[in-house]
């Protein structure tokens, strides 16, 4: 591929990565993000069924903005 493709590419592969990870993760429990080797942090699912994305690291806020009833999209 030529330009950015290849990295953008890369990009969705981890995003599906995580949000597989989230999506694993029960009301209680607590996920560490990894993907391709690289560590994300590590994201909380309240027993509430509310998110604590304040151990997530480098990912976007717009990523880990969470509206009332929804989940961060860790998208990259």
């Amino acid at each position: 591929m030529n330009g950015s493709g290849f990295i953008e590419m890369l990009a969705r592969q981890i995003t599906t990565d995580l949000q597989s990870e989230r999506n694993a993760t029960p009301p209680g429990g607590s996920v560490r993000l990894s993907s391709k080797g690289i560590s994300f942090g590590t994201l909380i699912h309240n027993s509430d069924g509310s998110w604590d994305v304040s151990r997530v690291q480098g990912i976007s806020a717009p990523s880990l903005a969470i509206a009332k009833g929804a989940m961060p999209s860790l998208v990259i």
